[in-house]
């Protein structure tokens, strides 16, 4: 059996987010659940997945196979997948929150227009939001439709597609761009000339921001389609769940609370090599010893909650940098919540999390970091003001201020000499708070810096 085999759905989503090891535990160096984004990329390049298996995966699991070959070596999978696979990772790649990337459209045209049979430019057409599309073109040129043909240009540089009537101006300076607003201008105009002068009309009736904010409506109900929520359904998802709350929780939810509650859809870029205790004992068991159904359940309700951190955080779902911070720092949040139920002595963590549901745990410790983001916020300033010498505080502080809160890589290792590391320049590479004995020695630090802070004033 082919790896690309292993990779496609059947009856259980592990086909989707890897292959299972035999290691006794998580932290070993082969993961029981591996990402299996750069396998999928791997059996495209090498032919070994159809077009069928393409078709049946998520369209975000697309997108992410999509981001690992790039864009121009991206032809034979976006020839392959359904139009509403190819919709959502226009949706994902041509957005930055809630503004078009414009020059990022243009890079999508300038691949789509070297295919000599326009198919792919006919696709991306297809595919495009047309009010997206429009608002792109009407940058770049300007039409006039005359109630006579005209024999001759009305003006120097303008173009007619039907013997006069319709004469069009393309006003970008930029070469690149004047050759793919013609060509794609062409396009339309014969495979779909009610839009070409739909398009017209919408310059004399709509400006480019009204154009834009049509597109982002559309575009908003298309991923809630997708199962992926909107930004105020993420902030509701993120409500605190204080220890009272938590312990209430433990003792009244059922397995049917959380059923009801969780949903989503499987994103294979969780890999769980070097996972924390306890969440890395729950997941193993989750994902070796429990029924299909059970192991569905957990993966479709981690997808709920990687898209909720990822809409609440503004993430760019296109800066995989991005993206591995969000989900490094869920990891430390699953693992500190299932350690703070722990601390309740109500049940272990398979009780836990079958009566409060990954959504539980996340928010119980959500709870604390978000708790101590504010904190650190507020001594941010402080220190700014009484010790702005202080440098390396300072790029803690920043850090701890971030959404989602982090510390940067040398807080863990504090150890070294800090001489050395003010001699050389700072390493922030952000790192996610992992467990509470990591939390607790963030607040110790805040502790400490605020005596520092204060005592100035």
């Amino acid at each position: 059996m082919s790896e690309a085999k292993d990779l496609t759905p059947r009856s259980s989503p592990l086909h989707i987010m890897g292959k299972r090891s035999s290691a006794d535990g998580l932290a070993h160096e082969r993961a029981y659940i591996e990402p299996s984004v750069a396998s999928l990329a791997t059996a495209v390049i090498k032919g070994d997945i159809s077009g069928q298996e393409l078709r049946s995966l998520p369209s975000q699991t697309v997108y992410f196979v999509f981001q690992a070959l790039g864009l121009e070596s991206s032809g034979d999978l976006l020839s392959e997948i359904r139009d509403s696979q190819y919709t959502a990772i226009l949706d994902f790649d041509l957005w930055d929150k809630d503004s078009p990337r414009e020059e990022q459209c243009w890079d999508w045209f300038a691949v789509a227009e070297q295919d000599p049979t326009f198919g792919a430019l006919g696709k991306l057409v297809r595919c495009l939001d047309p009010d997206l599309l429009a608002s792109i073109l009407s940058r770049h040129f300007e039409a006039w439709i005359l109630d006579d043909a005209l024999d001759q240009p009305p003006a120097p540089y303008v173009y007619t597609p039907d013997r006069g009537y319709t004469w069009v101006e393309i006003k970008t300076k930029d070469a690149t761009k004047h050759r793919l607003v013609g060509k794609v201008l062409a396009y339309i105009y014969q495979t779909k000339p009610d839009f070409f002068y739909r398009m017209i009309a919408l310059q004399q009736q709509q400006t480019v921001s009204e154009l834009e904010e049509e597109a982002l409506e559309n575009r908003q109900v298309r991923l809630r389609h997708q199962e992926i929520p909107t930004h105020g359904e993420s902030t509701l998802f993120h409500q605190r769940l204080p220890h009272e709350k938590l312990r209430e929780a433990l003792t009244r939810c059922s397995t049917a609370d959380i059923q009801s509650s969780e949903r989503g859809h499987l994103i294979p870029i969780f890999g769980w090599r070097n996972t924390p205790e306890p969440l890395a004992s729950l997941v193993r068991e989750l994902l070796t010893s429990s029924p299909a159904k059970e192991q569905e359940d957990f993966q479709l309700a981690l997808g709920w909650v990687t898209n909720n951190a990822l809409v609440f955080f503004s993430t760019p779902i296109f800066e995989p940098e991005r993206v591995a911070l969000v989900v490094n720092f869920i990891k430390g949040a699953l693992n500190i919540g299932l350690e703070l139920a722990l601390n309740f002595g109500t049940g272990n963590a398979r009780s836990i999390y079958e009566k409060i549901g990954l959504t539980g745990i996340y928010q119980a410790a959500w709870s604390e970091l978000a708790l101590l983001r504010k904190d650190s916020t507020k001594l941010h300033r402080a220190l700014l003001e009484t010790a702005p010498d202080r440098q390396e505080d300072i790029v803690i502080l920043e850090q701890l201020c971030c959404l989602p809160p982090s510390v940067p890589d040398f807080f863990l290792n504090r150890t070294s000499s800090q001489k050395k590391r003010q001699e050389e320049k700072i390493d922030v590479e952000p790192t996610a708070i992992r467990s509470l004995a990591e939390l607790t020695a963030v607040r110790d630090y805040l502790l400490a810096l605020e005596r520092v802070a204060y005592q100035h004033k």
